[in-house]
């Protein structure tokens, strides 16, 4: 009588686990069928096109995710770096950016890249008293592209592009070196205005330069300081 029992129990749990398995399988219904690369392009594209940039970075990640080896998976990761340029996140922008150039130095738009990332650096300069960095890193690669694709559609635009540069470095030094001055540091001020002629003579403050090196020499020779540049 026992074991009778015992066996009911056992033969009812396993039809409770076969009925729950059957509700769970209908409920969830089908598996979902993988997106082919092609699919996942198009639909990136689509999403792009709308301004849905989030989304379209989600549909280029996973075609690279899951079909890294695919005809489609260089222009996806090229597409994650305009997305994120469009949606002002120049950080993420860069990280895809230099990316790809890692991936692919020969590629044909090797020029546009080097342009997307040194457009992104040149809108994150900040005002002539905060670091200079973004500059510097701009100036970098606008450079790159004169040196290395000087026939390239954005060897013109990236002489205009380095002179903004330059010019947010020069006035930060003719900046720091009216600090100097005012200080009375003459020989740390005439030091920051030859920078500025030496380095960025045609920006617009070469002449502002010139008039303070004539003061801060004739400050020092008031005070018997030797005006030779260290």
């Amino acid at each position: 009588m026992h074991r009778l029992l015992k066996n009911n129990m056992v033969g009812k749990l396993i039809l409770i686990s076969i009925l729950l398995c059957i509700t769970i399988s209908c409920a969830s219904g089908p598996p979902k069928r993988e997106k082919k690369a092609n699919e996942l392009l198009k639909e990136g594209e689509q999403a792009f096109q709308a301004g849905k940039y989030q989304k379209a970075i989600d549909s280029f990640e996973n075609l690279i995710d899951w079909y890294p080896f695919s005809v489609h998976a260089s222009k996806a990761e090229l597409q994650i770096g305009d997305a994120h340029y469009n949606l002002g996140q120049y950080h993420d922008a860069i990280f895809a950016y230099e990316g790809f150039e890692r991936l692919h130095p020969t590629h044909e738009k090797a020029p546009y890249v080097l342009n997307q990332i040194g457009t992104c650096f040149l809108n994150q300069l900040d005002t002539i008293d905060r670091d200079q960095t973004s500059a510097i890193q701009a100036a970098r690669y606008f450079d790159r592209i004169r040196h290395e694709y000087p026939q390239s559609q954005y060897a013109i635009e990236a002489k205009n592009k380095m002179m903004t540069c330059y010019k947010s470095l020069a006035e930060n030094e003719f900046y720091v070196g009216l600090i100097y001055y005012k200080a009375e540091r003459y020989r740390a001020a005439l030091n920051r205005f030859q920078v500025v002629i030496s380095r960025y003579p045609d920006v617009g403050i070469h002449n502002k330069s010139i008039q303070y090196i004539a003061k801060c020499r004739m400050a020092m020779a008031k005070r018997g300081q030797s005006t030779k540049r260290r």
